[in-house]
């Protein structure tokens, strides 16, 4: 939570740094036009020292702007340039404000004095600010210079229309742009949600790559291993089945023969479940391929129940082979490694929640429609 907190604060200061940047250009080159018009059509001194409150005004602001965005906190950041903004707003509108008085009733400039006095409360309702207190100081000063030329006109001609049409003209201006200014800030606080959504939205794509290429990883590993493992148990297995075969050759008794033969079934059987082990790996590549053989089924269900017979008689069980129908319809054509693999599950499935009775493996051949 904290953290959350911390990166929405440095969005949302972020957000008002990139609001102020753009607006303090704009003030200086507005200081600079009335500090102008001032000096031609009033007095060089009052122009003097409102460009000067003005530079400095807006001097700190901008240093205000570079020391929030290097703030070790955020929220700091956030406070300094809140604080730094509404003086600085407040002080410009009180210096225009002191400018309109002084054009007002130091000068015939009454009309103009009006409109500067206008033009900077809807100025500056108009532009970015950080809380309700920055709104109001920065309007208050215009405001209040306006409400005092107004009751100053409508005593002085005793026409009290002028007044509370001046009057009715600051509250709709200053409500219109109360309602401007909460809009913006709405807006600006939104936006900084929103860079936060998205910031955390990167982040969120960038950890699910980081763990898709990490599993695509352990997966060519686990693919890898397999893979040699497999080759490397071949090697052995084809060895043990070598001397089987030339035992199973040599002049021995019949139990003899038939153990070897035993053997020589098992270690092919294991050598053909390396097999698919190896085409797991191949699977996860896409470079599974099936390898169908001629079997006889027969033989294959023969082999197996001679491997698990021991087994199954230690548990206390009866492994029972059934075979029904014509030899013929024994011969398939399937792939012999995966077909074992699938029956001894089905058997060892069968062994390990059997606990009283027979095991039956049943296998009845019947030919097609078509005859094969």
């Amino acid at each position: 939570m904290k953290r959350a907190r911390k990166t929405s604060d440095a969005l949302l200061l972020d957000a008002f740094v990139q609001e102020y940047k753009g607006f303090v250009p704009v003030r200086l080159t507005t200081v600079a036009a009335i500090t102008a018009t001032i000096a031609v059509f009033a007095s060089p001194i009052v122009a003097a020292l409102y460009g000067f409150t003005g530079c400095l005004t807006y001097g700190a602001l901008y240093q205000s702007l570079r020391r929030a965005t290097q703030s070790l906190s955020p929220n700091r950041g956030i406070r300094l340039l809140r604080l730094t903004s509404g003086l600085a707003m407040s002080t410009m509108s009180f210096a225009v404000a002191l400018v309109g008085l002084y054009l007002r009733f130091s000068t015939h400039y009454a009309v103009e004095a009006a409109l500067l006095l206008i033009g900077m409360l809807v100025f500056g309702a108009l532009q970015p600010h950080m809380s309700r207190i920055s709104f109001v100081a920065c309007v208050a000063w215009p405001m209040a210079a306006l409400i005092l030329i107004a009751a100053q006109i409508g005593l002085r001609d005793h026409d009290p229309v002028v007044f509370v049409g001046m009057m009715l003209f600051i509250v709709g201006v200053t409500s219109m742009t109360m309602r401007h200014s909460m809009s913006n800030r709405r807006l600006i606080f939104m936006r900084a949600r929103l860079s936060g959504k998205n910031a955390r939205l990167k982040d969120a794509l960038m950890d699910a790559q980081q763990h898709r290429a990490e599993a695509e990883a352990a997966s060519l590993a686990k693919s890898n291993f397999l893979a040699v493992t497999s080759h490397e148990i071949r090697t052995p297995l084809n060895a043990v089945l070598g001397l089987g075969e030339g035992l199973r050759r040599e002049a021995i008794t019949e139990r003899q023969r038939e153990l070897a033969t035993g053997v020589v079934d098992a270690g092919a059987m294991l050598l053909r479940l390396l097999n698919a082990v190896l085409d797991l790996s191949q699977i996860e590549q896409g470079k599974m391929a099936l390898r169908p053989t001629k079997v006889d089924l027969r033989q294959t269900l023969h082999a197996i129940a001679g491997l698990w017979r021991q087994r199954v008689e230690d548990r206390g069980l009866t492994l029972v082979l059934e075979q029904a129908g014509d030899a013929r319809d024994f011969l398939v054509e399937v792939d012999l490694g995966k077909l074992e693999q699938t029956i001894i599950n089905l058997v060892s499935n069968a062994v390990k929640f059997t606990e009283a009775g027979d095991i039956r493996l049943v296998a009845r051949a019947t030919p097609s429609a078509d005859g094969l």
